[in-house]
């Protein structure tokens, strides 16, 4: 079960256009980024990313379906899947202001707040390509743990959970979305993002590289990684999800199909010992011992998404 505890606040209410805030921000924003910080997504059909790159080719459901409701499915784990970069940024702003405020030196501090509005840069340009004032969605826990990491003030667990693994792999997250998407402006958009996040993600490898870590810090990064790859399984229920709200509930021998047709068990696989790449370092070898204990580096079968 995840923790309820928010870090992040990525459930804060948005406020009016017209309330002073939001119409300052709207003008700083029009400072950094131009006169037009929304792209103008009307005239693109929401499609991103095909069903050749998210593996939906290979689903039956989909390839039986219409052209009309491929479209839709489509443009519906598009949504999803820039909800979910969305999110990541955000809490990487709460994040980053965090860190500002557990500097050790003034310089530390300047780095932290300069990383804090390169993240809300790249809210506003995410943003630009979603309905306004995106949300958590129950079925993507990746968010949901985003929202509901323990309130942490050891330095040392929030920069390997958050600054390591999770910016680790955004990296190639973000860099497999850039080189696969089919609308140009927004592929730019996220190798712009790939440069401030790496080099957010080599700071935070250097500063955890040499702390100290004790036994009550192991404990909380063990706790939250594993909690962590759980989610990380979980993505793909998204698109079973948009298939269900175009195609109808499906029985689970039919969602069992789907799972097996998305071969998910040999992505995941594949996904976990990435994950365990990034978690390997110096001061990190009995976190790596515990996880496996746990089973934590272990794919899901089709069957377990049906539980």
């Amino acid at each position: 079960m995840i923790p309820k505890q928010s870090l992040t606040r990525l459930s804060l209410p948005y406020i009016s256009h017209e309330d002073t805030i939001s119409q300052t921000l709207s003008l700083s924003l029009t400072n950094y980024l131009g006169a037009k910080t929304r792209q103008d997504i009307d005239n693109c059909d929401g499609v991103f990313w095909d069903g050749n790159y998210l593996g939906l080719e290979r689903v039956k459901i989909f390839q039986h379906s219409s052209i009309a409701e491929k479209a839709e499915i489509l443009r519906l784990c598009n949504r999803e899947i820039l909800r979910e970069v969305y999110l990541i940024e955000m809490a990487g702003v709460g994040y980053m202001a965090k860190l500002v405020s557990m500097a050790e030196s003034a310089e530390e501090r300047m780095l932290y707040g300069l990383f804090s509005g390169e993240e809300v840069i790249h809210l506003a340009k995410i943003g630009a390509f979603l309905p306004a004032n995106p949300r958590l969605t129950s079925n993507n826990l990746i968010c949901h743990w985003l929202e509901y990491i323990p309130q942490i003030e050891d330095k040392a667990v929030l920069l390997f959970v958050l600054q390591v693994v999770l910016e680790g792999w955004s990296l190639s997250h973000y860099r497999n979305l850039a080189s696969n998407c089919h609308y140009p402006q927004l592929s730019r958009i996220l190798y712009e993002i790939l440069a401030d996040e790496s080099r957010h993600h080599q700071v935070g490898l250097k500063l955890f590289h040499r702390m100290e870590l004790n036994s009550g810090s192991e404990a909380k990064i063990i706790d939250i990684l594993e909690l962590f790859l759980q989610a990380m399984q979980t993505r793909p229920q998204i698109f079973v999800s948009a298939i269900e709200k175009i195609k109808g509930q499906l029985s689970p021998s039919s969602k069992l199909r789907v799972y097996e047709e998305l071969e998910l068990e040999s992505h995941n696989s594949t996904q976990l010992k990435f994950l365990r790449s990034l978690m390997r370092n110096p001061n990190s070898g009995r976190i790596i011992q515990q996880l496996e204990a746990r089973g934590a580096f272990q794919a899901f079968s089709p069957e377990q998404y049906l539980k």
